[in-house]
């Protein structure tokens, strides 16, 4: 089980599904539109919040190219990371 089945299917719950799911890796913009199957520009709305919240940050590299990844250092951030984790093994 993973967020999407648990709470629905918005472009946001993906995208937090995604990058809770692997909180080690960096994305692209362009990869998170890629594994989420969402329009680049419907991803960048959905980290927009995200990142308000602290739940995610993001690096630039190499010109425009946003990286995003999970901030670990946000306690609700760590809390969601071991409750997708429990979810995934039921």
């Amino acid at each position: 089980m993973n967020f999407v089945e648990l709470f629905d299917d918005s472009v946001r719950v993906k995208v937090l599904d995604l990058l809770l799911s692997d909180p080690e890796k960096v994305y692209s913009q362009s990869e998170i539109s890629r594994r989420v199957g969402c329009s680049v520009s419907s991803v960048g709305r959905a980290l927009e919040p995200l990142m308000e919240l602290g739940l995610i940050k993001t690096l630039n590299f190499k010109g425009q190219v946003k990286i995003v990844a999970v901030n670990k250092d946000h306690p609700v951030t760590n809390k969601l990371i071991k409750f997708r984790k429990e979810i995934s093994e039921l």
